[in-house]
């Protein structure tokens, strides 16, 4: 409820069962289970897409071709097992659209890492680093299972990306994982949170530690949201029993406002009706260890905003999110405890669930991929700074 830093954290729209072709219409659940349809006329033919690809001056790659045309069967395999093709223009080819995929900046390798995520097909568990502008697959040899909306965020104190939890179309998970020069590292911690996915976390550099909050579970046909606050810090998790905290709830984007000083959440969903059922609207901060409510008007109430401090400019960033019915595009600024709407000419499509953090080795915020309601998954790469979205 991402991707993000997801937040580096984030994301809705959750699909928990594999699409499904029923009666003609592709059939999936939305982020929480309600089933939406869309018809098989809506969705875009190969000249479609062909000539939408032309318009913008691009040769169609391998695996973009063989997503709109019917492949041999006996090339099936090969296709599957391409990582990256070249595109014209000299770009590399994205990841494969999807959302949910934890992404966060690896400040000691210095490149942007992206990992896991939904297609409305399957669960994924790719490695990708994002570099100059692009995107280049990886592969350790060990890394985490296939997920769905996994927490992850650079570690400053002790130097490398932490992922934990996630969704896998099964249940909940509550592995937590490392990553540093480009291997993945599970770790055995004795305590640590309960299983969920959708939560929010971020490192705050102010009290030296990662912070993570809420989150939703679904285990065993049973589902619930959190509202406890942890901390991640040498390799260890501990519960703060805090007597103030925001309500229960999934999808809150959380970011370190490095010009205030503080952790700054905002929204969030509270229900798993629909896409996003009770959105929230409101804004917390966390500083020495504890959560104040901040009254201040801000973005309109939803859940899985792609949220993420703004080095280059100086402020936190906020961009989309959902409600039940509706994907947002608008672009917030959160500056001296107020919000600020700015409108930049050009921006990403209405996204939630979408993946974000800042690049500080491009001086830029990147978002890929994310879910627009009611079933478009997206793999585009955009870029931030100034004021003003780029497709990368």
């Amino acid at each position: 409820m991402g991707p993000v830093t997801r937040n580096a954290t984030a994301g809705w729209a959750v699909a928990f069962v594999l699409v499904t072709v029923v009666g003609g219409a592709w059939s999936f659940p939305a982020y929480f289970g309600e089933v939406q349809r869309a018809s098989a006329d809506e969705l875009p033919s190969a000249g479609t897409q062909a000539a939408a690809l032309a318009e913008a001056g691009r040769t169609l790659s391998l695996r973009e071709t063989s997503s709109i045309l019917p492949e041999p069967a006996c090339c099936r395999a090969a296709i599957s097992s391409l990582s990256s093709v070249s595109i014209a223009g000299g770009r590399s080819d994205p990841p494969a659209s999807r959302y949910g995929a934890g992404m966060a900046y690896d400040a000691k390798d210095g490149y942007v890492v992206l990992f896991g995520g939904y297609t409305l097909k399957s669960y994924l568990s790719d490695t990708w680093k994002f570099s100059g502008g692009v995107w280049t697959k990886l592969t350790p040899s060990v890394h985490p299972s296939a997920r769905f909306d996994p927490v992850m965020t650079y570690d400053a104190a002790d130097g490398y990306v932490v992922l934990f939890g996630g969704y896998n179309g099964t249940t909940s998970l509550n592995d937590t994982w490392t990553f540093s020069a480009g291997q993945w590292t599970e770790r055995s911690p004795v305590t640590h949170p309960s299983a969920r996915f959708a939560a929010s976390f971020a490192f705050d550099p102010a009290d030296n530690y990662t912070v993570l909050f809420g989150g939703a579970t679904i285990t065993s046909g049973t589902n619930k949201f959190d509202f406890d606050t942890w901390r991640f810090s040498g390799g260890a998790w501990t519960e703060l029993h805090l007597g103030t905290h925001p309500s229960a709830r999934g999808t809150s984007g959380l970011a370190y406002d490095a010009a205030d000083g503080y952790l700054v959440l905002f929204g969030g969903c509270g229900s798993l009706i629909g896409f996003c059922g009770h959105p929230d609207r409101d804004t917390w901060k966390f500083v020495g260890g504890h959560w104040t409510n901040i009254s201040s008007p801000g973005p309109s109430a939803r859940g899985a905003p792609a949220m993420t401090y703004d080095a280059a400019d100086g402020y936190l960033l906020l961009f989309g999110g959902a409600n039940n019915s509706t994907t947002f595009n608008d672009t917030w600024t959160f500056l001296g405890g107020a919000w600020t709407e700015i409108s930049p000419a050009t921006h990403p499509y209405g996204l939630a669930v979408a993946s974000i953090t800042d690049d500080p080795s491009a001086g830029y915020v990147v978002l890929f991929g994310g879910y627009h309601i009611p079933a478009k998954v997206k793999d585009d790469t955009w870029s931030f700074v100034g004021g003003t979205w780029t497709k990368v």
